[in-house]
């Protein structure tokens, strides 16, 4: 017996998670304290593989949970805006314009509920119209906000290249 009575542990030779295993709460805060920074990276094109909280903020806006909360929203923002009369002084976003684009926004959260893969870019700009402060969602440009929207949906739906390439070598 060469390891006694005693069972031998198991290591990991690679470091990061393993399939099926959740990461640390240091990582999870850490991620959720940069979750804009994360966002604004991801929209730009970052690759999620570069970082750990990259990687992880990926992960969540693939997540049907994380889809499910941003399409919620987008319903919020439609019905916020159609019940209101007026645009407020001080509203936190053009109502106008949102009901003008109506139709895209539907458009935008039809895709994130339907239950196909997206695109992790496309899903960081949809959360960065939803939270970013300069999106047009937040001020009055109607027609920015009509490209924001419509780039969001097509991003959705652009496939991953290092991902394609993986399925073709396969």
């Amino acid at each position: 017996m060469p390891s006694g009575i005693y069972p031998v542990p198991e290591f990991r030779s690679t470091k990061g998670r393993g399939p099926g295993t959740r990461p640390s709460v240091a990582l999870r805060i850490r991620t959720r304290w940069s979750r804009k920074r994360l966002d604004r990276e991801l929209a730009g094109g970052a690759d999620p593989e570069t970082g750990a909280k990259l990687s992880l903020r990926a992960e969540q806006l693939r997540s049907e949970a994380e889809r499910a909360r941003l399409a919620d929203a987008l319903v919020d923002i439609i019905g916020e805006a159609s019940r209101s009369e007026t645009d407020a002084i001080g509203s936190r976003r053009p109502r106008l314009a949102v009901l003008r684009h109506r139709e895209d926004l539907q458009a935008l959260i039809e895709r994130l509920r339907d239950g196909q893969p997206v695109a992790v870019r496309g899903a960081a700009m949809t959360a960065r119209l939803l939270s970013d402060r300069a999106s047009a969602l937040h001020r009055d440009s109607g027609q920015d906000l009509q490209n924001e929207i419509r780039a969001a949906r097509f991003a959705l739906d652009t496939t991953d290249p290092t991902r394609e390439g993986l399925a073709r070598a396969a």
